[in-house]
């Protein structure tokens, strides 16, 4: 995709009183919406989405380890204003970011994987009637180098997993989203 420019992601988010991390998810709600119409099939209301969501402390920047939770939200893909998309989506993230299940998650998460065997982990960690997984990560935004040679652009992949039919990655490199 065309990447973006990260400026104009944060004066929507400054004007909308929203993250840039709801206005991407409305702008994928909305793609998603406008391709099932495209192709002649009615879209549902929703559809599950697992973001993952960094629950670190950040207290200890050196340390080289992942703290993270998984969190489902139900896209709104039915008819709708964009505006109606882009208030219902912050709410919904806004709902799940400020509840103790991110915790919960992460610490059942933590003791399945640590504790059980791995086909029974990977049997009760199943993504069952999740439709997607988007990922945001921010980037450095200043020029990185890499074997003398400035990096242009990079981006990352999303792991299917079980069922799940689609993963986008999102993110934001020298003032630019992709």
């Amino acid at each position: 995709s065309a990447p973006l420019p990260l400026g104009m992601l944060k004066l929507g988010r400054a004007q909308a009183g929203v993250s840039v991390n709801d206005i991407m998810l409305t702008g994928i709600s909305s793609a998603i919406s406008r391709h099932m119409i495209m192709e002649g099939v009615d879209p549902p209301e929703k559809v599950m989405c697992v973001i993952p969501i960094d629950v670190s402390n950040n207290n200890n920047p050196g340390t080289l380890s992942n703290a993270i939770s998984l969190v489902t939200c139900p896209l709104p893909t039915g008819q709708m204003s964009l505006l109606s998309r882009l208030q219902t989506i912050h709410r919904r993230l806004m709902k799940v970011k400020t509840s103790p299940d991110i915790q919960v998650n992460y610490l059942s998460l933590d003791l399945m994987c640590n504790l059980l065997p791995g086909p029974l982990a990977r049997f009760l960690l199943g993504t069952h009637g999740v439709t997607m997984t988007v990922s945001n990560m921010p980037g450095p935004q200043e020029q990185i180098r890499l074997f003398g040679h400035d990096v242009d652009d990079f981006m990352f992949w999303i792991p299917n997993k079980s069922r799940t039919g689609v993963g986008i990655s999102i993110l934001s490199y020298r003032s630019w989203v992709r």
